[in-house]
């Protein structure tokens, strides 16, 4: 049901019925795979809904939950780094750097894995380029990400909006006066 929700462009109605999807897996024995399965795709939508900011703040808390989860089970550990990253990025929809940067600082501390990461890298110039209001290093620091790894959709959309968050002085203009 939350496919065919989502393939309608109908995001509210899928991410409700992926959690409760995710709720119903948890009842069964083996549960944690297809569970976690159906809540981080409810997270990977609700961070698709740029101008409602509780749905981007429900995505960090099951975007971080979850990693820490992963970060308990060593088969799963590796994909921890990912949620992390997803976590802070979504910082930046909010428009809040400092946020990202206390969250970065807090999963780098977690998991060890990040500290040498590209992504981590990226995230820290992007804070950088958002606090200098510099569109062009935001741009350049995404062509650069690219290079190194597969952006899929997710990242795509992502990108593309920070960018429209990013004040820059481009816009400012200067009244000249001679006098």
């Amino acid at each position: 049901m939350g496919e065919h929700h989502e393939r309608k462009y109908e995001f509210d109605a899928a991410v409700t019925c992926y959690k409760e999807a995710s709720d119903n897996f948890s009842l069964e024995k083996h549960h944690s795979t297809s569970s976690s399965k159906c809540l981080l795709k409810a997270a990977e939508l609700s961070s698709m809904m740029f101008d409602e900011p509780a749905r981007l703040k429900e995505a960090i808390k099951i975007f971080d939950e979850t990693g820490r989860e992963y970060l308990r089970n060593n088969l799963m550990r590796f994909s921890a780094k990912n949620l992390f990253i997803k976590a802070t990025m979504i910082y930046f929809l909010l428009e809040d750097d400092v946020g990202a940067e206390k969250a970065l600082n807090v999963y780098s501390g977690e998991d060890s894995s990040m500290n040498n990461s590209t992504e981590y890298r990226f995230i820290k110039r992007v804070i950088q380029a958002m606090r200098d209001g510099d569109k062009g290093k935001f741009e350049l620091e995404c062509s650069e990400l690219n290079k190194r790894m597969t952006l899929d959709k997710w990242w795509l959309k992502v990108l593309a909006k920070i960018k429209t968050l990013i004040k820059g002085n481009d816009n400012v203009i200067e009244e000249y006066n001679p006098l």
